[in-house]
């Protein structure tokens, strides 16, 4: 089973850009358009490659739903 941050990644594109695009740095701004540009087999390789960055956007995106009281 995936964990929720690659859920989240894979099926809220457009989110992960809005946070990487306010929130870091130039690295990974471009990593994150490529992301968005990328078809099914390298959205994974992505993944697996930098998923530390992406486990960081999640939880900047965790801590922006919990400021909010959103589910």
């Amino acid at each position: 089973m995936a964990e929720d941050w690659e859920e989240w990644a894979r099926s809220q594109r457009a989110e992960v850009h809005e946070i990487a695009q306010a929130y870091s740095g130039s690295f990974v701004k471009a990593m994150v358009k490529a992301f968005l540009c990328a078809d099914v087999e390298n959205i994974e390789k992505l993944l697996n490659t930098f998923p530390e960055y992406f486990k960081k956007l999640y939880r900047v995106h965790l801590i922006i739903k919990e400021k909010k009281g959103t589910d």
